[in-house]
């Protein structure tokens, strides 16, 4: 039992009337416990129990999730919230004068008298600058090393005794991006006028030449040093600037000391200079280390005492315990001071008001999230782009605060939000907003708040890019835009590729745009010259008529050229688009290949972008609910799709039109939760969070009499008993109630036994036996019969157990867990059956067997669907895609054809289980086949199975043919289409008969090692293999016997093998870098072997026609060669990884290859060149052609069936996803040019 809650008294203050009634809310959605308000709210136990504890204020974010997990209304809770901030912010008096701490500001010289806890640190500074003439202070970036120079050393340098004897003027600088252009502006404002910087030792001469009298000396501050190393990108700047500051501190006068506050990861930097090197050996250094417990104290009790302010001492001894360990957390104390100082009580700062504002670790974070959050969608992309543009990203060291001219910021976006987000983050001190620049109030900001970090992390690359663009902006327009600071060549052209997709495009300001557009004008205008002159050369005795009138064409042809140009820019901009989303939301990038194709179907690009939608399963997408989709069912006969949501409804939808039917089902009053329909699909079964369960007429669409009571709180899952009688339900009440359909009332007493909430229920296909998952972490099996546990509880997952299903057969059942991992057991026998099931990188939560059993589909909150074969326990192929948000519970449809699932995002997907032909194999597929007719196909895999599936339906014929004892890598059909012949690296060949599925006879074995290749004689009487013990041996299929003797010659595993058209001459590659061919009749060599691959031959192909053989190899080339003459003709180029197998079209005009770089290319064999990419996301390796396309197999299991047709492929996106992109989208996307017609009406 959970431990009970601290009473509340919601009279005695806001804080607490506001938990009372989240409280109250929780209780009027069934009391779940917190666990399962964590499982629902995808929040922490602990961060949704301190929300409705009533002692800190929780963040917006956390109570909305608290009120969504507890059926309640965002929006109306979101008033309350922000009611009580704005009530506990103005229960205190006007202060009448500034706060007494800064927040996140570093203290300046003028804030000394606001300065505390550093007395003893100053002291041994202030000894050690007296002593040295350059003094470097080092500390980790939050450890308060700015303010001990500004508010401590520098106010010291006018009276202590140790500066006596000279009066000390002052000089404070950063060294920014152009450090001896800043120390030359900051010289001037004491000298008066701006020296000449050119000359050596020119500091030193300013400084003694400056019109100080003999008696006055300067302190040369340098500030936040590290700028040197993380700004100024001119190395020979850097030395100089450190030459300079060095000959001033030692120069004949000495009339300066150099102070240079440095945050200690750059010490190592420091000393790659060798003076300053020197410097730091003799120990001019001072460390800034972590505060005392006396000297927190202070620093936080002085400042409000002076400013005649308690302190609660609760309140100092917490945030002393909060700070102290915690590495540069003194910003963090600041800002949290500053925050209670602002949520005080009349005079005291309490420990109330510092949990309220989020206390040393969650203020700062709170502060600018709270912010983000009051912007609207504009102003939060202008907040964006100014954070990304304030911070320098480190390159193996920590991430940085930069400086930005107004200038840069202003045209991030519309001037006057621009100005309106910059005003409120200098209102809340997240930033800093000088004369000249903006920067960010301080680095703790960048690690201490969430979202910056995931902007900054998210996309690094492209940010690193960005900044360079605008470093380089800044240069040309400091040179006055000199043109010969423009970007030219291949450096524009990544720029230009980079600024493609348009998200990234409006991220450049309008200085940025004008330098890239000004690049590519001076390109075009010198592209321009390039052809005039050359125009004028061919034209120069041309008549001047002939001249304007060429030039009219000219114009005209360089319009449509422009306008053409536009519209591929345009393509390619949504290829990028698309392929950049093409593994996490296939529906959307398939989209974008869709209206790149529209827009340009000339554009090869747009061609195989769309063409490669194909290799990622596209679910349906069916929108209406409007809550997360809790659940989803098949009726009995897979017509009907019925789906449970948060929104306290049930919909049911027509698989077939994709549509729903009627409207939704009502009268639940909180989140439905499961649902199944009864045996004959007549009725329909609902589990809610409002302790009921429903039945449902399913033709009337009408319930079936009252909802059936007895759970005392959430209802969380539900299934039907195989006759339909009988409903058996769980609860999280942690009990397992029985009922009967008929008359509507429990059967017998709630069976107990688990010690935590029920998470789901499932049962056997005999109806013998219950299994649920519970928050207890284990998984129980139930005898319904007599509704007593059976045996002991099944432990081993390490977190709570979210869903459980058994297989058709009853044998397996599978098992759900936060913990991540998936796991099967073996029912008889209670035991787990192997290693869990890991690949999921978040908390699993539904799980459904397929109708056959062989596969296993589970889901969870990392995004994705994946399938597991379950007869090995491993995943089959790559991870379904296309969610937004954490997938819930799965279904299968009754033929295994679909998957469904429901998100959080309210969506349902409905992923095609038979494009992919899953489930497929376990282990990586390097040959494929079709049969002479085309009815069939073959796949071998290394999971040592063969496999045939109908090439009209998809369907597996029958059970995989199994006798193999290793990899099975070649796969060919006899050319009368009754046998199937396979060769495995047992060494074995085996024939069977593709009508029986049975073996012919027993395997044929002589070869050593391997069997890697094979292939029938064009009359079906010989086969012919090829082995990794160097040989190829034939093979009569009448008798099972050897033709003749091995045939032998390569010095290396023959790789691949065929037959040329007319059965008389045999190819055979090889690891030995060649090809040979052989005469079938005389057994022997033909000619010299073919050479020129640079490295292992992977396959061998003869054209239709016999004229050209092709080779592919491990040297990412494809050859062509005149088999009549053995000479090269060609090599095709393009592919970037091993190139593994090759297939002729049947009419010989198209050559397709696969290729480890996880694609497959179709060549054109008349002039050899690319005309198709299709990218797939993982390795291919077998390919052949089908009457309607091409068959692949991938090194991950997968099977795929392509079509080249686009119109067939544009036709199943509109299907599949109801429509292409949106008149919204397209501009999103597209701003700038006209939206094609994507999905046409029907």
């Amino acid at each position: 039992m959970g431990r009970r809650e601290r009473p509340l008294d919601p009279d005695a203050d806001p804080l607490q009337r506001f938990a009372f009634e989240l409280r109250q809310l929780r209780s009027g959605a069934g009391g779940p416990s917190y666990r399962e308000l964590a499982r629902r709210a995808h929040y922490s136990v602990t961060a949704l129990a301190e929300a409705a504890g009533g002692q800190i204020l929780p963040s917006l974010a956390v109570t909305l999730a608290y009120v969504r997990a507890c059926g309640g209304d965002p929006q109306e809770w979101e008033t309350r919230y922000r009611d009580l901030a704005e009530e506990l912010t103005s229960d205190r008096p006007d202060s009448g004068g500034p706060s007494p701490y800064l927040g996140l500001a570093a203290f300046q010289p003028d804030d000394a008298d606001r300065f505390f806890g550093r007395d003893s640190l100053v002291e041994h500074l202030v000894h050690q600058v007296a002593r040295s003439p350059v003094v470097a202070v080092f500390g980790a970036s939050g450890s308060g090393k700015s303010s001990v120079i500004r508010a401590g050393l520098i106010p010291a340098s006018r009276a202590h005794p140790a500066f006596s004897g000279h009066r000390w003027s002052c000089v404070l600088l950063t060294p920014t991006r152009r450090p001896l252009r800043q120390l030359a502006r900051a010289v001037a404002e004491l000298c008066g006028g701006e020296p000449d910087s050119g000359e050596p030792g020119w500091l030193d001469r300013a400084l003694r030449h400056a019109g100080l009298d003999g008696g006055t000396r300067v302190l040369l501050v340098v500030d936040q040093f590290e700028e040197l190393f993380t700004l100024c990108q001119e190395a020979d700047e850097r030395v100089e600037f450190i030459d300079v500051l060095l000959d001033a501190a030692r120069g004949p006068g000495r009339v300066a000391k150099v102070v240079l506050g440095v945050r200690a990861d750059f010490y190592g930097y420091c000393a790659t200079h060798p003076g300053l090197l020197a410097m730091l050996r003799q120990g001019a250094q001072v460390l800034v280390g972590p505060m005392t417990r006396d000297e927190l104290r202070s620093a936080i009790t002085q400042p409000a005492a002076m400013a005649g302010l308690a302190v609660e001492r609760e309140l100092v001894a917490t945030m002393i315990a909060d700070i102290t360990d915690e590495p540069g957390g003194l910003p963090l104390l600041s800002h949290a001071l500053l925050e209670t100082w602002r949520h005080r009580r009349n005079n005291t700062m309490t420990q109330a008001a510092y949990h309220v504002c989020g206390g040393v670790h969650g203020a700062l974070a709170q502060t600018a999230e709270r912010l983000y959050a009051e912007f609207d969608a504009g102003e939060q992309e202008v907040a964006q782009q100014i954070f990304l543009r304030l911070t320098t990203l480190g390159d193996g060291i920590g991430d940085t605060r930069r400086r930005a001219r107004h200038s840069e910021l202003a045209t991030v976006g519309a001037p006057a939000v621009v100005s309106r987000v910059l005003d409120r983050l200098a209102a809340a001190r997240l930033v800093v907003i000088g004369t000249d620049s903006v920067e960010v109030a301080h680095e703790a900001l960048i690690r201490a708040w969430p979202r910056l970090g995931r902007w900054l992390t998210d996309d690094r690359e492209n940010v690193l890019l960005h900044r360079r663009i605008t470093d380089a902006t800044q240069d040309w327009e400091s040179s006055g835009r000199n043109p010969e600071l423009l970007y030219r060549g291949t450096q524009l052209d990544q720029v230009i590729a980079w600024a493609g997709p348009a998200h990234r495009a409006a991220s450049l300001n309008a200085g940025e745009r004008e330098f890239l557009d000004a690049a590519i004008q001076l390109r075009n205008r010198q592209t321009r010259s390039r052809k005039r002159r050359a125009l004028r050369l061919r034209v120069a005795t041309a008549v001047v008529v002939a001249l304007l009138a060429a030039a009219s064409v000219i114009t005209l042809r360089q319009r449509t050229e422009a306008r053409d140009q536009h519209r591929v820019a345009v393509a390619r901009q949504l290829v990028a688009e698309a392929t950049a989303l093409r593994e996490t939301d296939p529906l959307r990038a398939a989209q974008l290949s869709l209206a790149a194709w529209r827009t340009a179907p000339d554009v090869p690009a747009s061609r195989d972008s769309l063409l490669s939608t194909q290799a990622y399963p596209l679910p349906t997408r069916l929108l209406g609910h409007t809550g997360e989709v809790r659940d989803a069912a098949f009726s009995p006969d897979g017509r009907i799709l019925a789906t449970s949501a948060g929104d306290a409804t049930v919909r049911l939808w027509d698989v077939t039109a994709r549509a729903p039917i009627g409207e939704p089902l009502t009268g639940h009053t909180a989140i439905v939760n499961g649902l199944a329909f009864s045996p004959d699909g007549t009725v329909l079964a609902t589990a809610s969070y409002d302790q009921t369960v429903r039945l449902w007429d399913v033709a009337r669409r009408e319930p079936v009499g009252a909802p059936m009571t007895g759970h005392t709180s959430t209802v969380t899952g539900i299934a039907f008993s195989p006759g339909g009688r009988l409903l058996v339900t769980g609860g999280a009440d942690s009990t397992l109630r029985t009922w009967d359909t008929t008359s509507r009332t429990a059967v017998g007493e709630p069976v107990t036994g688990h010690t935590g909430p029920i998470t789901g229920v499932a049962l056997s296909s005999d109806g013998l036996t219950a299994a649920t998952s519970s928050n207890d972490k284990t998984v129980r099996l139930w005898n319904l019969a007599t509704r007593t546990p059976i045996g002991e509880p099944l432990t081993g997952h390490t977190n709570v157990t979210n869903g459980v299903a058994f297989s058709p057969d009853g044998r397996l059942l599978a098992s759900t867990s936060a913990d991540k991992t998936v796991r099967l057991w073996d029912v008889a026998g209670r035991t787990p059956v192997g290693a869990p099931l890991t690949g999921h990188t978040n908390v699993t939560y539904g799980v459904a067997f397929s109708p056959d059993g062989r596969a296993l589909a589970t889901s969870g909150w990392d995004k994705t669907v994946r399938i597991w074969d379950t007869a090995s326990g491993r995943q089959q192929g790559t991870a379904l895609t296309g969610s937004t948000s954490s997938v819930l519970n799965l279904a299968f449809s009754p033929d295994g054809s679909a998957l469904a699932g429901g998100d959080s995002d309210n969506a349902i997907l409905v992923w095609p289980q038979r494009k992919t032909l899953v489930p497929a194999h376990t282990d990586a597929v390097y040959a494929v086949a079709v049969s002479p007719d085309g009815s069939v196909l073959g796949t071998a895999a290394d999971d040592r199975t063969v496999r045939l599936w109908a090439a009209g339906t998809h369907e597996p014929l029958a059970a995989p043919l199994t006798g193999h004892t290793a990899e099975v890598r070649a796969v060919a059909f006899g050319p009368q289409g009754g046998i199937l012949a396979t060769g495995s690296w047992d060494g074995s060949l085996r024939l069977w008969d593709i009508a029986t599925r049975a073996p012919v006879g027993p395997p044929l074995t002589g070869h050593v090692d391997w069997v890697r290749g094979l292939a029938f004689s064009p009359d079906g009487r010989l086969i012919a293999t090829a082995g990794m013990d160097m040989t190829v041996r034939l093979w009569d299929v009448a008798t099972r016997t050897p033709a003749g003797p091995p045939l032998t010659g390569h010095t290396n595993s023959v790789t691949g093998i065929a037959f040329s058209p007319d059965g008389r001459t045999l190819a055979t590659a090889a690891n030995d870098k060649t090809v040979r061919l052989w005469d079938v009749a005389t057994r022997t060599p033909i000619g010299e072997p073919l050479t020129g691959h640079a490295s292992v031959v992977r396959d061998v192909v003869f054209s239709p026609d016999g004229r050209f053989l092709a080779s592919a190899g491990d040297d990412k080339t494809i050859r062509l060669w005149d088999a009549a003459g053995h000479r090269p003709v060609a090599t095709l180029t393009g592919h970037t990884g091993e190139v593994l197998k090759l297939a002729f079209s049947p009419d010989g005009r198209e050559l397709a290859s696969t290729s480890l770089d996880k694609t497959v290319r179709l060549w054109d064999t008349t002039n050899r060149a690319t005309t198709t990419v299709l990218s797939t996301g993982t390795g291919l390796a077998g390919i052949t052609y089908t009457p309607d396309g091409l068959l692949t197999g991938g090194v991950t299991g997968n099977i795929l069936l392509w079509t080249t047709d686009p119109a067939r492929v544009a036709d199943h996106i509109c299907t599949a996803t109801g429509a292409g992109l949106s008149d919204h989208e397209w501009a999103r996307y597209v701003p700038t040019w006209p939206k094609p017609e994507i999905c046409p009406a029907k």
